[in-house]
């Protein structure tokens, strides 16, 4: 009778027991989880399902921790090469050698109690060292956005055994507020992303709120536009005057044509009496003669020309008396 009273209190301890522990869902399928509450989680649109990488050559957020390259495809896989055949992650070295470190074949989801989340998590042994696994893990949180977006932590873990790689999906559902210890993806708050796409802030426009601006409108007769009325301004002309011009005028020309053929027609002639004719002095002046008759010459002519002027007044003279005669 002493034992049987503690039964009770036995089988509601291991009630107690059983209820505190939490399955927090199951895997349904490949990529896809369903929550205690019958929500699910559906991670197959991260993947391409043509046999394709969905990212490719994306980087760490550290690089100087972790400077390889991945190239991923959750999900459906993706083959690279002979060496990344059927894999989810291919790590590319710094010297451009491709490791497969996630076998698509070895794909499990659970449900994490230190992360708080359902875990996507895949593995491959070395074939060179079968005491070396890697290990990537993939973490699923909302962003809000319109297409699924990686973040690479890259190595966080490395021990002889075991190669521990962590990414996030962000995927593009409904933001919640994430409480401890629930089911459901968490919402964390992304770290700088380096991946293919960007997804843009929504701009918001500044609304204003109340009345509409009112014109101001004045009423009366238009303004008057001020109109002088006279002679038109008067605009103050310089006068310049023309500017010298200095040349020769025809007489000026005409002069000098004739002093030059006079100095040439005195020296060539005054040449040609001494060199050929043998000339000596006054006689080597060309025409000598009529230079020394041209005096006398011209008081001839002024003599005769003043004779004939007389002569002709007395001639007109002396006929009108003889016709006042008559």
């Amino acid at each position: 009778m002493g034992v049987m009273r503690y039964v009770p209190i036995a089988i509601l301890m291991s009630v107690l027991v059983t209820s505190s522990v939490q399955q927090h869902g199951r895997q349904l399928s490949n990529c896809v989880w369903e929550y205690d509450d019958g929500q699910t989680l559906d991670l197959t649109s991260a993947g391409n399902t043509d046999g394709t990488a969905r990212w490719n050559n994306v980087t760490a957020l550290d690089v100087n921790q972790d400077p390889n390259l991945y190239t991923i495809n959750p999900c459906y896989g993706f083959t690279l090469g002979t060496e990344c055949a059927g894999v989810a992650v291919c790590r590319i070295s710094d010297l451009g050698i491709p490791l497969n470190v996630a076998a698509t074949s070895t794909g499990r989801m659970y449900y994490s109690e230190a992360d708080n989340g359902v875990v996507l998590e895949y593995n491959h042994t070395d074939p060179s060292d079968p005491d070396l696994v890697y290990i990537s893990r993939f973490h699923s949180a909302c962003n809000g956005g319109e297409e699924v977006q990686i973040v690479v932590q890259g190595v966080q873990s490395s021990t002889p055994n075991q190669v521990i790689h962590r990414f996030i999906l962000l995927m593009p559902c409904a933001p919640a507020i994430a409480t401890p210890k629930t089911s459901g993806p968490p919402t964390v708050t992304p770290q700088p992303i380096i991946p293919q796409s960007t997804i843009a802030p929504t701009t918001v426009s500044k609304v204003t709120i109340g009345p509409p601006p009112v014109t101001k409108v004045t009423i009366g007769p238009p303004p008057v536009t001020k109109v002088t009325i006279g002679p038109p301004p008067v605009t103050r002309a310089t006068i310049r005057p023309h500017p010298e011009t200095h040349g020769l005028t025809a007489g000026g020309v005409i002069c000098i044509i004739f002093v030059s053929f006079v100095c040439g027609y005195f020296l060539l002639g005054s040449f040609y009496m001494c060199c050929c004719s043998g000339a000596r002095g006054m006689e080597i002046i060309p025409h000598v003669h009529f230079w020394l008759d041209l005096p006398t010459l011209i008081l001839e002519g002024f003599f005769f020309l003043f004779s004939c002027c007389g002569k002709t007044q007395m001639m007109e003279t002396s006929s009108g008396q003889d016709y006042d005669k008559i």
